[in-house]
């Protein structure tokens, strides 16, 4: 039979009195004992207390089984929040064999002034608010359809790009973070995508050219650093690539079916 063991911080002080955990009266010392009810609760309140999202950090979720799901808490009180949220039953249950990846982030609630565990996509990103919050890594805060003095929402800078792209001579296709592109005559690859914003960006890679003729045995082309720039407007995107000092710029279509005329 399975115990359910990932209790959240709150639950966990609710059943102090039962013995099950035993919440401390100072953050650094999880041995003490509150003097009263009020104490304890103001602990409770603190290990979660934030004025900005900076305050506030993520760790893994106390209890007897940690599936992978985090909670939001103080970060100056991450050691008070695992002294309290310790597993304390014995026997030990047994755990549900699975494990979640939680993309959550940590983020002060500016309301209630206590840190929260929030989906990337419910995050009211920037504004002319107090506490205006900021999109994660790998995330750029878009204001497209939003009034710019109101929070935006975080999308990911990948997403405008990923899939497949036709241009006049070039076909490219990106995903997880890099992106192939075939020519007449050679192919390039991107490596790395550096966002600006959700829809601009700058990009490292090669490019190997091809020759048109079959090359001799260890004198094939070899492959040239390249560096990219590009900027999605709807189903378009332009890329200007530079090899050696040599820029060429590319419109592709997304979705776009070409057929290439391959060189050797």
């Amino acid at each position: 039979m399975f115990v359910k063991s990932a209790f959240s911080f709150l639950s966990l002080c609710a059943l102090a009195s039962f013995g099950i955990v035993a919440c401390s009266a100072s953050t650094d010392d999880a041995s003490a004992e509150p003097a009263s009810e009020v104490q304890d609760a103001e602990l409770r309140k603190s290990i979660t207390s934030c004025s900005v999202d900076a305050d506030c950090v993520a760790v893994p979720r106390g209890g007897c089984c940690n599936n992978g799901y985090n909670e939001a808490v103080n970060k100056h009180h991450t050691k008070a929040y695992a002294n309290a949220s310790k597993c304390t039953a014995n026997p030990r249950p047994m755990c549900p064999m699975f494990m979640v990846l939680d993309t959550r982030v940590a983020e002060c609630n500016t309301g209630t002034k206590q840190c929260q565990m929030i989906a990337i996509n419910d995050i009211a990103c920037g504004g002319f608010i107090m506490n205006a919050h900021q999109c994660p890594t790998g995330y750029s805060c878009s204001h497209i359809g939003v009034n710019p003095d109101v929070g935006g929402k975080c999308v990911n800078d990948a997403a405008a790009i990923l899939g497949n792209w036709g241009a006049t001579g070039a076909i490219m296709t990106v995903s997880d973070g890099h992106a192939d592109i075939e020519f007449g005559c050679g192919t390039a690859s991107i490596d790395a995508f550096t966002f600006s914003n959700p829809t601009t960006f700058t990009a490292t890679g090669t490019h190997l050219s091809g020759s048109g003729v079959q090359p001799p045995p260890g004198h094939e082309p070899q492959p040239q650093p390249a560096t990219f720039s590009g900027h999605v407007t709807g189903n378009k995107l332009t890329l200007v690539m530079t090899v050696a000092g040599s820029t060429s710029t590319l419109t592709f279509t997304k979705d776009r079916q070409i057929n290439l005329f391959r060189c050797l």
